[in-house]
């Protein structure tokens, strides 16, 4: 795993995110993958969206997995996230660097 990012399989389908949270920087891969409780209309308790929240491991922000919206505030609060695609065929490889958000491949 990147140190920058951190890429899962939610329900059969890759993701990944920012290595580090917007709020204090902490290392999102040690945080943990859940789902989160919501109220319905009639008051009970419904866990919904299991695998698809991650959790801050330092103060328990949560983000979504799918696209790095913070599930409190999705306007003004997110985590980049990046587009994954799988290839079948073998794919040649290069190392990368990350500096101030810029990706550098080294060939």
């Amino acid at each position: 795993m990147s140190a920058f990012n951190k890429i899962r399989s939610t329900k059969g389908k890759y993701t990944a995110i920012k290595n580090s949270c917007p709020h204090q920087g902490a290392p999102l891969c040690e945080g943990r993958v859940e789902g989160m409780t919501v109220v319905k209309k009639n008051r009970e308790l419904e866990y919904i969206r299991d695998g698809e929240i991650l959790r801050c491991p330092w103060h328990g922000w949560e983000f979504d997995l799918l696209n790095g919206n913070s599930i409190f505030n999705p306007l003004k609060c997110r985590t980049k996230a990046y587009k994954v695609t799988i290839e079948k065929d073998p794919v040649e490889t290069y190392p990368v660097t990350i500096e101030n958000e810029y990706i550098f491949v080294h060939i």
